[in-house]
């Protein structure tokens, strides 16, 4: 089956097979397809641009497709006690104990008795905001948690 390089709805630079009948909803989106333009050069996935009728592989990720990559690995939600190891490696830990002794007891509790924290989760946006931190470092906080509880399952 003839494969197309495209532009993604997310950002990310894919490659996918159609039919040999089939085409790609929006024409706009692709970069190389095998029916029309041959079979496909070596492509690194990010990197790839049209010019003329041949592929070109630019120094540095197309920013859109970074973004996607990044987006892809940013959890939703981690364990409390990666999350918090996170937090205690960022050196965050003492600022999080302040934040949640400001809290009311019913929201302490989504703190202190939740098994998960959800990247989405209100008292996180407010420690962000109070804090000053970017959406990206909560997200980057979340991905070395994810890694912290990925390292401890690999253990055993």
């Amino acid at each position: 089956m003839p494969r197309l390089l495209v532009n993604s709805p997310s950002g990310e630079q894919i490659i996918i097979e159609i039919s040999a009948t089939g085409d790609y909803y929006d024409v706009t989106k692709i970069v190389w397809d095998e029916s029309k333009d041959g079979p496909m050069p070596d492509v690194t996935l990010g990197k790839m641009a049209r010019s003329g009728n041949s592929l070109t592989t630019l120094p540095d990720y197309i920013p859109e497709h970074a973004a996607a990559i990044y987006a892809k690995q940013v959890p939703d939600s981690v364990p409390m006690p990666a999350a918090k190891q996170a937090l205690i490696e960022a050196g965050l830990m003492t600022d999080v104990e302040t934040f949640v002794s400001t809290l009311t007891p019913s929201q302490k509790v989504w703190y202190t008795d939740s098994v998960f924290i959800n990247k989405d989760d209100e008292l996180v946006e407010q420690f962000r905001i109070s804090k000053g931190m970017s959406a990206k470092q909560i997200s980057d906080l979340f991905i070395a948690a994810d890694i912290i509880n990925k390292q401890r399952l690999s253990k055993g």
